[in-house]
């Protein structure tokens, strides 16, 4: 089976379907797209039309070259009208009381017209546009709901890559042409004449952003139309104005005549498309007939979507949202339509919780309307208790819109409220502070309040204020006199109430304290090697604590020892006693009191390296004026050494030995070493250079110690003369 086109006879409750070039049958259908009877012999009938009362239709039947005349009441023909062999008649329209066709074949097209008051071959004239020039049989639109009566017809055929269009008053029952236009478009496959007769709708393949709006007056594009574009395969127009235009192979949108937004859609299915002139209204707009085509078998379908001015209607609800216990819910739906304007407007609301899965029916809630195509409905519900709710809408729409829904989600909880405290950095000690606050998330209840706790160093587990009263939106002030210097803290809490649950926050202030006195004295600037210093704190005025401490760091150490803590005595002095070994600062540390500032002061001092000489491998020894020497036996082995040992162990880099002989009552010197740096033990080891040294002579040796830059943790110390003296080997 094929498709070609159809017609709605509403009167008989019928819709004629034809298959076009290559069929020989008419296919009649209910109104619910039931198939009710087949009028047969009837050889490529293409075009349908109805007459003015409806009790006749018109084939066009394009194989027969002829116009067949059927009885709607019956489902017989009753006449067949010759147009001539090869005229191949392939479209009708019913207009000015005649039925006109279009005709001709591929480059010789023409229009013609029955005159359906009487019969026999004059009835039927071909040419009746002379002055046209038609690249094949024109299409033919008229005036939809004004069979008969419409005295506009237009006229349009594809050509190469252009359509030519014209439109012809036919009112006088001949074709005057009063407008033409040539349109630079593919894909011709129906046009149609709106309801008014003002515009013709023209859709432009792959030109879906063009206007196709064009005036029947001039073939103008109409400015004040609403420039609705559609994919040109069906187009069709209600007597009550309403359109409908595909805009894809498988999606229809239905439009009111005032209105340039869609008010209803129509999807075809899956793997299909819309056919050619396939879409046809029921005169009073209840029903809208479709044929899809199956992409794969080519079988067409005819599809009944009953109610396709009954505007969608979008509804927009209220977002989801949070209140507290004995608060109000409340919400609202936003319904919309682009159809007619709202006659009913009555909608329900269910409260659904998880103890009413099935819903809690609540008063309908108001409407209120912003247009006649737009309004709300609003209501209030206070939840019995906390927990989580849904609420649904339903409105239930009219004869002219179809019903629409909406839910939003409330949750019932308490109040996390948030304390924030506006306290001042610093406070003096003994003046009165006041510091704002504000818990969020009111209002509260008349005769609320917050809880005060303070904490300082005389409470550190707090002791507790007065009370300070809540205002209804939530702020407060607490007013204090600290008498604790250092930091005060202030925790607020609030226990929490029906409506919101308990909060609590805290700020501290740094109330001032006076300045102490704090010295720390040692009883020398530099010290020897293991000598004992003797440092002395001194602390001035406190109030509470008269404790101090006393730290020892020594140089090159980033670690403080705690050499004594306590109180000072009745002069306010603090005397500690430290066996030194390196450069030393000492701190007196004062960690302060209520009302007094904590304080620390440092003292530094030196202390010598310690350098310890001796002779080694010597033979004897003897005193020689008051000094011990070493004597060694020339050429006896093993040959002398000296030895100098440093403290503290790696204490720096450089060590010099130097050696002196007596002459003539002077200690002269004979050599000084280069820089030595000490080995293991922190020790170095010389081997005197004896064979330069007289026998008998007197000499003198000792080592001194130089640290460097990089070893500052003692001061240069000298070693101690040791004596020897050489004598000859025996004979």
């Amino acid at each position: 089976m094929h498709f070609a086109d159809m017609v709605v006879d509403a009167a008989h409750g019928h819709v004629f379907i034809s298959g076009g070039s290559g069929s020989d049958s008419l296919l009649v259908t209910d109104l619910d797209g039931n198939t009710v009877a087949t009028i047969p012999s009837e050889p490529g009938a293409t075009s349908l039309a109805l007459s003015g009362d409806g009790g006749t239709l018109y084939a066009a039947l394009t194989d027969g070259d002829a116009i067949s005349v059927i009885d709607t009441g019956t489902l017989k023909e009753t006449a067949r009208d010759d147009t001539g062999s090869g005229t191949h008649p392939a479209s009708l329209a019913v207009a000015g009381g005649r039925v006109w066709f279009g005709y001709g074949t591929a480059g010789a097209g023409a229009i013609g017209s029955l005159d359906v008051s009487g019969a026999g071959p004059d009835a039927v004239a071909l040419d009746q546009d002379p002055a046209g020039t038609w690249a094949g049989a024109p299409l033919l639109a008229t005036r939809p709901g004004q069979i008969g009566s419409s005295g506009v017809l237009v006229a349009g055929v594809q050509g190469a890559d252009a359509a030519d269009f014209a439109v012809f008053d036919v009112s006088s029952g001949a074709a005057e042409r009063t407008a033409s236009t040539t349109l630079a478009m593919t894909g011709l496959a129906q046009f149609a004449v709106t309801a008014d007769g003002k515009d013709v709708l023209i859709g432009r393949l792959g030109q879906h952003l063009t206007t196709s709006d064009y005036r029947t007056s001039d073939l103008a594009p109409d400015p004040d139309g609403y420039g609705r574009w559609f994919y040109p395969t069906a187009v069709g127009v209600a007597p009550d104005g309403a359109m409908v235009l595909s805009q894809s192979d498988h999606l229809l949108e239905i439009y009111r005549p005032d209105n340039a937004t869609p008010m209803n859609y129509f999807a075809g299915p899956d793997f299909s498309h819309f056919a050619d002139r396939g879409v046809a209204w029921d005169p009073d707009g209840s029903r809208l007939f479709v044929v899809t085509v199956d992409n794969a078998s080519g079988q067409p379908t005819l599809r009944v979507v009953k109610g396709p001015e009954v505007a969608i209607t979008d509804a927009y609800g209220t977002m989801g949202s949070v209140v507290r216990p004995g608060e109000a819910v409340t919400g609202w739906l936003r319904i919309v339509t682009e159809g007619t304007p709202f006659v009913s407007t009555v909608a329900h609301v269910t409260r659904i919780d998880s103890a009413h899965p099935d819903g809690v029916a609540l008063p309908d809630p108001l409407y209120t309307a912003i247009s006649g195509r737009a309004g709300y409905f609003s209501f209030s519900d206070t939840p019995p208790a906390e927990g989580k709710y849904t609420y649904r809408f339903v409105y239930t729409g009219d004869a002219s819109h179809q019903p629409a829904d909406g839910s939003f989600d409330a949750t019932v909880a308490k109040g996390v409220p948030f304390l924030a405290l506006t306290a001042p950095a610093k406070s003096g000690r003994a003046v009165p502070l006041t510091i704002p606050g504000h818990l969020f998330t009111g209002p509260y209840a008349a005769g609320e309040v917050v809880h005060v706790t303070r904490t300082d160093a005389a409470h550190p587990k707090g002791t507790a204020l007065k009370d300070a009263p809540l205002a209804a939106d939530g702020t407060f002030t607490i007013a204090d006199t600290p008498t604790v210097g250092a930091a005060n803290t202030y925790t607020v809490t609030y226990p929490g109430d029906s409506a919101n649950k308990a909060a609590s926050g805290s700020a501290t202030v740094q109330v001032s304290r006076a300045a102490t006195a704090l010295k720390v004295s040692a009883n020398a600037k530099t010290y020897a090697y293991h000598a004992q210093a003797t440092v002395t704190a001194h602390l001035g005025t406190t109030y509470n604590s008269h404790t101090v401490a006393v730290y020892a760091q020594r140089s090159g150490s980033g670690k403080k020892t705690l050499i004594k803590s306590g109180k000072v005595d009745a002069h306010g002095n603090l005397v500690v006693h430290y066996k030194l070994t390196h450069n030393t600062t000492f701190t007196a540390a004062f960690t302060g009191d209520y009302r007094y500032a904590p304080a620390t002061a440092t003292v530094s001092v030196a202390v010598h390296a310690k350098v310890i000489d001796s002779l080694r491998l010597y033979d004897h020894s003897t005193h020689i004026g008051g000094h011990l020497y070493r004597v060694y036996i020339r050429d006896a082995p093993p040959a002398p050494q000296f030895m100098a040992t440093i403290a503290p162990v790696d204490v720096g880099k450089c060590v010099y030995v130097t050696l002196q002989r007596l002459r003539s009552g002077h200690w002269r010197t004979v050599s000084t070493s280069a820089c030595q740096t000490p080995g293991g033990g922190s020790a170095i080891v010389d081997n005197l250079p004896w064979k330069g040294m007289a026998n008998g002579a007197r000499y003198r040796i000792r080592a001194h110690y130089v640290h460097d830059s990089t070893h500052l943790g003692n001061l240069n110390a000298y070693g101690s003369w040791q004596y020897l003296t050489i004598t000859p080997h025996p004979a």
